[in-house]
């Protein structure tokens, strides 16, 4: 039975030091996150304030998210028995990828561990047309997709409480009104970028060579895209509530 691989291919092989494609798309991830807080008041007020940040990375080329937030509070004696509570809060985060295949996790890895050490992902900054779903997950992430999601909301919570000792033992009552607000974007940029067969040596030629034989436009024409879009949303929401405390004394001769 002849060799499938002659002695020169295998010396080929042998010296041949490609770093693997999961080696260059997979990284190790990061987050930092950061908290800061601080509250006091007297015994008429208190009051809290407090904000994060968190940022990360993915394991992906490509991809990184952003959030922070805000919150605050202040509680406040009116009044013998009244008071009045603000509470508000705002949320933010961006969340990017330049890796258009980051969302097929299974698929992705498999396709990449698969592809022979042998098989670059470039020559010389002509990216290599594996073909299947996955032809160049770099040469996707090189040319210039992006997808960016964006969203931001804020809530206010305000209420008045007032207890009736005095008038109506064990009653009190509480107004409560809130509102809330959400607001979204999201932009896909998708471009078209070009592949590269190269000619080849070994058996069937599976081994390519810096030589460039063909090219392939993936997302030409009808399959470009630019898509942004919008979203928002408003909330209110109010409640009258009463509460009515009895003590009940039991007494055993």
């Amino acid at each position: 039975m002849p060799a499938l691989f002659s002695e020169s291919d295998l010396a080929y092989l042998k010296t041949s030091n490609n770093p693997t494609w999961l080696d260059q798309l997979w990284k190790p991830a990061s987050m930092h996150r950061h908290n800061v807080s601080m509250s006091g008041g007297s015994d008429k007020v208190t009051y809290f304030v407090g904000g994060n940040y968190q940022n990360e990375n993915g394991n992906y080329a490509g991809i990184k998210q952003d959030k922070y937030g805000f919150r605050a509070g202040v509680v406040a004696t009116i009044a013998r028995g009244l008071k009045a509570d603000v509470n508000f809060n705002v949320d933010h985060r961006v969340r990017y990828s330049g890796n258009p295949t980051a969302n097929e996790d299974q698929a992705f890895i498999e396709a990449m561990v698969q592809v022979p050490r042998w098989i670059p992902i470039d020559f010389n900054g002509n990216y290599v047309n594996l073909g299947g779903s996955n032809p160049n997950p770099l040469a996707a992430i090189g040319s210039g997709y992006y997808r960016e999601d964006k969203t931001a909301g804020y809530r206010i919570n305000t209420a008045i409480s007032y207890d009736f000792s005095g008038f109506l033992e064990g009653l009190t009552a509480r107004f409560q009104i809130s509102q809330a607000s959400d607001n979204g974007s999201n932009t896909t940029y998708r471009p078209p970028y070009t592949l590269y067969n190269f000619a080849g040596f070994g058996p069937g030629n599976i081994i390519p060579r810096d030589s460039v034989i063909s090219s392939t436009v993936i997302n030409a024409a009808g399959n470009s895209l630019y898509e942004p879009s919008l979203s928002r949303s408003n909330s209110y929401q109010g409640f009258l509530l009463y509460s009515i405390r009895k003590q009940l004394l039991l007494t055993i001769i």
